[in-house]
């Protein structure tokens, strides 16, 4: 595993660490503190997003026989990072403990109810635009996951085609010594034939020759 991707990993389990930590405060807090609390989780939600993205990138420098092991912990982090950000948007909307506090957050003037429940119809409404940014982001990361497979597919093919190529070419070459050999041996039976047509013929003059002489006396 590279250090790189080892570090992503350290930050992020900190920065959930911080999100729980602030999901458990928030409730409690001030108006003010509460809501710079709340500014603060949301950034810390928006950095763990970025070191997902990072150590998605590292995929691919990792050794091939741990890459499912690291796929598998980056989607146990976004699991972990979902569930962190749901708690953090609840503590947002949730009730302190203290009556005072809650009188301050709410202003309670006997319509505190309905500013609570649109409060927590905008607050589904955002988190169902965040899972839907979220599903955006997945599917891109999933098309991407499957360039790069045809890219490696394109590569290899790529290989094997250069391969097939040099056989043919080694053949070609041992096809032509083939046929050039071939070519030799005819043009050598030709030679054979016109040098034994010859030795035929001069074998007939000279039997031809001793029967003449034969014949003469």
């Amino acid at each position: 595993m590279s250090s790189l991707l080892a570090e992503h990993e350290k930050s992020f389990n900190a920065l959930i660490t911080d999100i729980n930590r602030m999901s458990n405060t928030i409730p409690d807090l001030s108006k003010d503190d509460k809501n710079r609390e709340i500014n603060a989780g949301h950034d810390a939600v928006e950095e763990a997003m970025e070191l997902l993205e990072q150590m998605e990138l590292c995929i691919g420098e990792t050794e091939a026989s741990e890459r499912a092991a690291v796929k598998q912990r980056i989607a146990s982090y976004k699991s972990q990072l979902k569930d962190s950000e749901a708690r953090l948007k609840k503590a947002a909307v949730a009730m302190s403990s203290s009556q005072a506090a809650r009188d301050e957050l709410f202003a309670y003037d006997g319509t505190s109810e309905d500013s609570r429940a649109a409060l927590l119809t905008n607050t589904e409404r955002l988190n169902r635009t965040s899972e839907r940014l979220q599903d955006g982001h997945r599917v891109a990361m999933e098309t991407t996951e499957v360039a790069v497979g045809i890219m490696d597919n394109l590569h290899d093919q790529r290989d094997t085609i250069e391969r097939s190529r040099g056989r043919l070419r080694r053949t070609d070459g041992e096809l032509g010594k083939s046929n050039k050999i071939l070519n030799n041996m005819i043009a050598r039976a030709k030679r054979n034939k016109v040098v034994a047509a010859f030795i035929i013929i001069i074998a007939i003059s000279l039997i031809a020759a001793i029967i003449y002489l034969i014949a003469s006396r």
